[in-house]
């Protein structure tokens, strides 16, 4: 599979890195930045098509592929743009153009791919395991809860997973602001806004259906896959520039009458580091790649390739640590936002160990 860029992925990595280095970087620290203002930012985004990237042009969206999404989480990761592209963008909206009815996609899918609306995915279960049986029909209303759902707080649609009595798995799209749906907004480690999400009676009637049973269940599967390839691509990302600002630290920096990058052993640290960009981007290459196989294959293949992110990124956000010192650690230095980012991004939708088990249990 060639992975060199195309002329139209350079164009578009490149207006990704202008409006993240340019609008984006002048903004206040991220735990001083409110709704309002990240509401703001995700318009700003899709304004350049980003929101509906996967999603077909009938639709409002652009019509590109997953290599192409993957370039755009890459770049909004070297900003660290503090965006839930592939969430919110890439595998809510996918799994929504895929599954909802002709309808709801005219009514809601447009609105989503312009900004002016957002759609996220509510599968996290308490023990952090994306599975149905968090929340279950009971009748004709929809029960349980959801923990840890990105962008929570802000979304005006939630896609759920529940199952019947039967056992039988319903995908569904539950409105944010239902009377019988409560959301407690929670902050992620790295600031972006997250949710623990309550439904406590929520009738089947008022929600909208996208799928039913085998189907359904594959269908979650694949977008969950796709999210966590654009995670990666994103943790590749905020390695590559958190490398190069501890290079250009330690450059900067002196003891004993010279640059702190003359001592061998931090040398040595900066080679360990570099090896894990490497690495990182090796294991995005093979999860995006797996992509278009079969769904045993790919599932494996991109745990894989999610297992290797985290231990990497979070091996690369420890290292720069100690080559910032306590600076590294301060909330007015901005490396230490990279480094909260690639740990949340290891515990976002299962993190290294359990993308390990899933690796296991499909030999």
């Amino acid at each position: 599979m060639n992975f060199e860029l195309s002329d139209e992925q350079r164009m578009l990595e490149e207006a990704v890195s202008k409006l993240v280095s340019g609008k984006f970087r002048s903004e206040h620290p991220v735990f001083a930045v409110s709704d309002a203002a990240w509401q703001q930012r995700w318009q700003q985004l899709a304004e350049l098509g980003i929101a509906g990237l996967l999603v077909s042009p009938e639709h409002g969206g652009v019509g590109m592929g997953v290599l192409d999404a993957v370039v755009v989480a890459r770049a909004l990761g070297r900003g660290n743009a503090r965006l839930p592209f592939a969430v919110c963008a890439a595998s809510a909206l996918w799994l929504l153009d895929q599954t909802a009815a002709p309808a709801f996609k005219a009514q809601w899918l447009a609105k989503a791919c312009a900004g002016e609306v957002l759609v996220t995915l509510a599968v996290d279960d308490d023990n952090h395991q994306p599975q149905p049986p968090g929340v279950r029909l009971e009748g004709q209303a929809l029960h349980g809860r959801k923990s840890a759902v990105v962008a929570g707080g802000l979304a005006q649609w939630l896609i759920v997973a529940a199952q019947d009595a039967a056992g039988t798995t319903k995908l569904l799209a539950v409105p944010g602001d239902h009377p019988a749906v409560r959301i407690d907004s929670v902050p992620q480690l790295d600031g972006h806004n997250s949710a623990e999400v309550q439904f406590s009676g929520v009738p089947l009637a008022e929600v909208e259906e996208l799928g039913v049973g085998a189907d359904a269940d594959a269908l979650l599967a694949q977008a969950l896959d796709i999210g966590r390839v654009l995670l990666c691509a994103e943790a590749l990302g905020l390695m590559e520039s958190l490398w190069r600002q501890a290079v250009d630290y330690l450059k900067e920096r002196r003891q004993f009458k010279q640059p702190l990058i003359q001592f061998q052993v931090l040398q040595h640290r900066l080679v360990d580091m570099q090896m894990a960009v490497e690495s990182a981007h090796s294991a995005t290459l093979l999860g995006a790649s797996s992509l278009h196989e079969a769904n045993a294959e790919r599932s494996q293949q991109v745990a894989l390739a999610k297992c290797r992110i985290g231990r990497h990124a979070v091996q690369l956000a420890e290292q720069a640590t100690q080559c910032f010192g306590g600076m590294g650690i301060t909330d007015e230095f901005e490396s230490s936002h990279y480094t909260r980012r690639l740990h949340t991004i290891d515990m976002t939708w299962g993190n290294a160990d359990e993308q390990l088990r899933r690796y296991a249990a499909q030999m």
